[in-house]
Protein backbone atom coordinates (compact mmCIF):
# COMPACT_ATOMS: atom_id res chain seq x y z
CA UNK A 1 0.00 0.00 0.00
CA UNK A 2 1.38 3.52 -0.76
CA UNK A 3 2.14 6.09 2.04
CA UNK A 4 -0.94 8.11 0.87
CA UNK A 5 -3.26 5.22 0.03
CA UNK A 6 -6.88 5.37 1.72
CA UNK A 7 -7.52 2.42 4.29
CA UNK A 8 -10.73 0.77 3.46
CA UNK A 9 -11.00 -0.29 6.92
CA UNK A 10 -13.43 1.78 8.96
CA UNK A 11 -11.21 1.62 12.25
CA UNK A 12 -8.22 3.61 10.01
CA UNK A 13 -7.49 6.85 10.67
CA UNK A 14 -7.05 9.58 8.07
CA UNK A 15 -3.99 8.85 5.86
CA UNK A 16 -2.09 11.68 4.61
CA UNK A 17 1.60 11.14 4.71
CA UNK A 18 0.61 8.65 7.65
CA UNK A 19 -1.70 7.86 9.45
CA UNK A 20 -2.69 10.92 11.62
CA UNK A 21 -4.42 11.49 14.74
CA UNK A 22 -6.40 14.99 15.45
CA UNK A 23 -7.41 15.82 19.06
CA UNK A 24 -11.47 16.51 18.78
CA UNK A 25 -12.98 18.07 21.82
CA UNK A 26 -16.52 16.39 22.55
CA UNK A 27 -19.83 18.20 24.20
CA UNK A 28 -21.61 15.36 25.95
CA UNK A 29 -24.96 15.90 27.93
CA UNK A 30 -27.82 13.60 29.02
CA UNK A 31 -30.82 13.84 26.99
CA UNK A 32 -34.48 13.48 28.06
CA UNK A 33 -34.51 9.75 27.39
CA UNK A 34 -31.50 8.90 29.09
CA UNK A 35 -29.46 8.54 26.77
CA UNK A 36 -26.57 10.73 26.03
CA UNK A 37 -25.46 13.20 22.84
CA UNK A 38 -22.27 13.25 21.83
CA UNK A 39 -21.45 16.78 19.65
CA UNK A 40 -18.58 18.70 18.24
CA UNK A 41 -18.02 21.95 17.49
CA UNK A 42 -14.36 21.09 16.36
CA UNK A 43 -15.80 18.93 13.27
CA UNK A 44 -19.07 20.00 11.81
CA UNK A 45 -21.55 17.21 10.92
CA UNK A 46 -20.38 14.81 14.11
CA UNK A 47 -23.09 13.84 16.04
CA UNK A 48 -23.42 10.58 17.73
CA UNK A 49 -26.16 9.01 20.70
CA UNK A 50 -25.20 5.99 22.81
CA UNK A 51 -27.11 4.18 26.12
CA UNK A 52 -23.64 5.14 27.96
CA UNK A 53 -20.99 8.05 28.04
CA UNK A 54 -18.33 5.36 26.87
CA UNK A 55 -20.91 4.24 23.53
CA UNK A 56 -21.74 7.27 22.63
CA UNK A 57 -17.91 8.76 22.41
CA UNK A 58 -17.62 4.93 21.04
CA UNK A 59 -19.78 6.26 18.46
CA UNK A 60 -18.63 9.43 18.05
CA UNK A 61 -14.98 8.69 16.96
CA UNK A 62 -16.59 6.06 14.37
CA UNK A 63 -18.21 9.00 12.84
CA UNK A 64 -15.23 10.94 13.15
CA UNK A 65 -13.49 8.99 11.36
CA UNK A 66 -15.85 8.52 8.74
CA UNK A 67 -16.10 12.61 8.26
CA UNK A 68 -12.46 12.67 7.84
CA UNK A 69 -12.18 10.01 5.31
CA UNK A 70 -14.83 11.65 3.74
CA UNK A 71 -12.82 15.07 3.79
CA UNK A 72 -9.84 13.23 2.25
CA UNK A 73 -11.43 11.48 0.02
CA UNK A 74 -12.99 15.06 -1.52
CA UNK A 75 -9.25 16.63 -1.04
CA UNK A 76 -10.83 19.22 1.45
CA UNK A 77 -8.74 20.36 4.31
CA UNK A 78 -9.61 19.20 8.07
CA UNK A 79 -11.32 21.81 9.75
CA UNK A 80 -8.35 24.06 11.42
CA UNK A 81 -10.03 23.63 14.60
CA UNK A 82 -8.48 20.10 15.05
CA UNK A 83 -5.41 19.69 16.77
CA UNK A 84 -2.99 16.97 14.96
CA UNK A 85 -1.52 14.80 17.56
CA UNK A 86 2.21 13.90 17.55
CA UNK A 87 3.51 10.07 18.87
CA UNK A 88 2.77 10.97 22.75
CA UNK A 89 -0.21 12.39 24.00
CA UNK A 90 -2.78 12.78 27.44
CA UNK A 91 -6.64 12.22 27.06
CA UNK A 92 -9.37 12.26 29.68
CA UNK A 93 -11.30 9.25 29.52
CA UNK A 94 -14.73 8.97 31.00
CA UNK A 95 -15.76 5.64 33.33
CA UNK A 96 -19.08 5.12 34.53
CA UNK A 97 -18.82 3.72 37.97
CA UNK A 98 -22.75 2.47 38.41
CA UNK A 99 -21.87 2.81 42.46
CA UNK A 100 -20.84 6.23 42.82
CA UNK A 101 -24.33 7.40 43.29
CA UNK A 102 -23.94 5.95 47.03
CA UNK A 103 -20.84 7.55 48.12
CA UNK A 104 -21.33 10.00 50.75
Amino acid sequence: MSPNAHHDSPASCVDYAMDQRFAIRMHVEQVENGQFLATSADLPGLVAQGRTVEEALEIAADVARRLLDSYHEHGDPVPSRLRALGREFEVEVPVTAPWAGSLG
